[in-house]
């Protein structure tokens, strides 16, 4: 019985990592492609919508991972 405890956890935590893990990569893709875009972003006045999308992803992973530690 303990061991099937175990493996549902354990299998709960590995999903939640993994889940926390693409979020994270996704976060700093975002952040690599708009650093090195940086000119075309301020070339369009495109600050306000990068900013915004920023925020979004910040605060996305941000709840990821805060349900990743509850776990």
């Amino acid at each position: 019985m303990m061991m099937m405890v175990f493996a549902v956890m354990g299998g709960l935590v590995k999903k939640a990592q993994v889940r926390k893990f693409a979020q994270i990569e996704a976060l700093g893709s975002h952040t690599e492609e708009t650093l090195s875009a940086m000119k075309l972003v301020v070339s369009f006045a495109q600050e306000g919508l990068t900013i915004q999308k920023y925020d979004q992803i910040c605060e996305q992973t941000r709840k990821i991972g805060d349900a990743a530690a509850r776990l």
